[in-house]
């Protein structure tokens, strides 16, 4: 029997033949076997790993795989044999020659994101911490800490600067992975400017060339960031304010000097107040002027009786004087008006004191701006005839009167000192429900006001002038003089048995009255 040799992975009983000597051989072979290593991703959302073998007995070790799979919001840690983490543990690059098929799952760790906030126009305080969150917990959106904003209001969070993202409210849950960046949206609360007043003043107190208007405004609130403050100029019933002189972006003071081409004009301070909701609708002055040439102080008045029972008198012209008005108080006085520098008056009550005044003004008769005035107090000298019974016809010595005459005289000649002319009213106000008041003159019996009207303070269907008697201060116009939004300017002269004095400035007033 010729003998035979076992091939590799054969097992089993061989008989080995040599001659008629027989050797019996057992031999035992192991088939090699192969094992798959495969791999699951355990909840993964993307990717993949092939699949390995190994091969025992005979074959070389498996090198365990790098991670090819992806889970969204989660890390790769490490492979397992158990989906649940606690077998056995390989990681990749480890060696595998265990003659058993494997299969291997993935072991996942959460990732920590943020949400990251931005204060996106803040003009004080600081945005609240970062929030971590993992895709398992989430997170909170928080709220604004300080952040804080001028005439703003937070109301959220967007993902836009300029809120066109999407909107958080403050507690909103958030997990999507990737973290997440929000800004603070803000909602404008600040009102249009409001409340506020204007003021004037004109120097020396009169519209006159070469005095100063002078305006400002205060009281607005919320505080404006602008104003439009300006001073115009127009006619009082033709196309009012039709020009402006000045203007400033500021609340004041704002000047103006008057010039001589602004004669007869008429002038008007108007402000708004601007911020960033809006213009406040405009405010204004009352009317100043008209403008008229500044009228000189009076000078050298002098007081000379010429005749008996006559006054002569005499002043230095004043500048800017269209014409002089004369008050000669007392007995057959007078009120009157000049364009000269001076004037006779006889007819005069010898004995009998007089109060005389010049005032100057700009106006031709008597009216528009006065300079100040002289007064001054005389009697006429010399006395009229009027029968035997006068002293200037019987000297003290004449000696040809018998000692009886004189109880044909009276012990003393009767005389009449004449009350001084009431200085001009003061402080003349006109309130909106057309009561006019003024600062009582010394010696006054009465009152004489002066008005126009005007319908509804445009300029049309102007009225006047009206004129009133008032005993005292103050004085209530009524209808049809004064009726629902009208228009009306004022002036008043004080009054007695001596004359009138000079009016007073006009006092200026657009109102809706009640």
């Amino acid at each position: 029997m010729a003998s035979q040799t076992p091939f590799y992975g054969q097992s089993g009983i061989y008989v080995v033949a040599t001659g008629t000597t027989f050797t019996l051989r057992i031999y035992q072979y192991t088939v090699p076997v192969t094992y798959s290593i495969s791999y699951n991703g355990n909840g993964s959302t993307s990717g993949s790993v092939a699949s390995g073998s190994y091969t025992s007995p005979g074959g070389a070790a498996y090198t365990i795989a790098a991670n090819g799979f992806a889970r969204t919001g989660y890390g790769f840690y490490s492979w397992n044999t158990a989906s649940n983490g606690t077998g056995t543990a390989y990681y990749p690059g480890d060696s595998y020659s265990t003659a058993a098929n494997l299969v291997l799952y993935a072991i996942w760790l959460t990732n920590t994101y943020y949400i990251t906030y931005r204060g996106n126009n803040n003009t004080s305080g600081s945005v609240p911490s970062d929030t971590s969150y993992n895709v398992e917990t989430g997170g909170s959106v928080s709220g604004p800490n300080t952040l804080a904003r001028t005439n703003y209001t937070f109301s959220g969070w967007n993902t836009a600067a300029d809120g066109s993202g999407t909107s958080y409210p403050v507690g909103t849950e958030y997990s999507t992975a990737g973290g997440l960046t929000l800004y603070a949206k803000w909602t404008f609360n600040l009102a249009i400017p409001s409340g506020g007043s204007i003021s004037y003043a004109v120097g020396g107190s009169n519209a006159v060339v070469g005095s100063t208007i002078t305006i400002g405004t205060t009281g607005w609130s919320p505080t404006p960031d602008s104003y439009n403050l300006i001073i115009v100029r127009g006619t009082r019933f033709v196309n009012r304010f039709e020009t402006t002189v000045a203007t400033s972006v500021n609340s004041g003071p704002l000047s103006y000097t008057i010039q001589s081409a602004d004669l007869g004009y008429y002038f008007k301070g108007f402000v708004a107040a601007t911020n960033s909701a809006g213009t406040s609708s405009y405010i204004s002055t009352g009317e100043i002027g008209p403008v008229v040439v500044a009228v000189a102080d009076l000078t050298g008045l002098t007081v000379n009786s010429t005749t008996s029972g006559s006054f002569s008198l005499n002043w230095n012209a004043s500048a800017g004087a269209g014409s002089y008005k004369v008050v000669i108080g007392g007995p057959n006085g007078v009120d009157t008006s000049t364009t000269g520098t001076s004037y006779s008056r006889s007819n005069l009550i010898p004995g009998s004191s007089y109060g005389i005044s010049v005032t100057p003004y700009s106006g031709t008769s008597g009216n528009g701006t006065a300079g100040n005035g002289q007064t001054i107090t005389k009697q006429p000298n010399g006395q009229d005839a009027a029968g035997p019974f006068f002293p200037p016809f019987f000297p003290p010595s004449f000696p040809f009167f018998p000692p009886f005459f004189p109880p044909f005289f009276p012990p003393s000649f009767p005389s009449f000192t004449a009350a001084s002319i009431p200085s001009t009213p003061t402080n003349v106000g006109f309130t909106g429900s057309g009561s006019v008041s003024w600062t009582a003159s010394s010696g006054a019996t009465s009152y004489t006001i002066e008005f126009y009207t005007s319908t509804n303070g445009s300029g049309a269907n102007v009225a006047g002038p009206y004129t009133v008697t008032a005993s005292a201060s103050p004085y209530q116009l009524t209808s049809p003089y004064v009726s629902p939004n009208n228009w009306a300017r004022v002036r008043v002269s004080a009054s007695n048995s001596s004359g009138s004095s000079a009016y007073s400035a006009w006092v200026p007033s657009e109102t809706t009255y009640t």
